[in-house]
């Protein structure tokens, strides 16, 4: 189970909103227990994920994806590209005598076209992939609900260290 916590920049009215998270765990490693959003706001990530509890802009939400879920978007998003560089590589080295560069070049070149390829793949499988129900993560719960939420939907995040504690 991969559960983060996360701030609702927006909330849409197909089900879906838009997350902001740490890239790092959240909250980790901070001193405060008082609710202190700042580590909500500073390197954060920013995705889409499913919103069945309904919660509004600027709350503070807990978000679930599924195990297999992240071992198939790192599989995705790693193994398949180094695969396809390592195929490149050899497919270059192995194809490297015909060619005026040698088979390190060559190794080099198919490398560098495999990893691209690779990369292409993975944009494709994800994008095929994108919205399907087990590959986005969901809303389970509101940790705090937000007393400052904009009317517009969209919640007025001030990342200065001060302004971003709560309590």
């Amino acid at each position: 189970m991969a559960e983060r916590t996360g701030l609702v920049l927006h909330s849409f009215d197909n089900g879906m909103a838009e997350v902001a998270t740490d890239r790092k765990n959240a909250c980790g490693g901070c001193e405060s227990s008082h609710g202190c959003r700042s580590c909500l706001t500073s390197t954060k990530m920013v995705a889409m994920v499913q919103n069945p509890v309904g919660a509004a802009p600027g709350d503070v939400v807990s978000i679930y994806l599924k195990e297999s879920a992240l071992r198939a978007g790192a599989v995705l998003l790693y193994i398949i590209p180094i695969l396809w560089l390592m195929a490149g590589a050899f497919v270059g080295d192995g194809l490297g005598g015909d060619w005026r560069i040698g088979t390190t070049g060559a190794a080099v070149l198919g490398g560098a076209t495999g990893l691209a390829l690779g990369f292409l793949m993975a944009l494709g499988i994800s994008r095929s992939l994108r919205f399907g129900p087990g590959m986005v993560p969901k809303i389970t719960r509101v940790v705090e609900r937000a007393g400052t939420a904009g009317g517009d939907g969209h919640a007025e995040i001030d990342t200065t260290a001060n302004a971003a504690c709560c309590r």
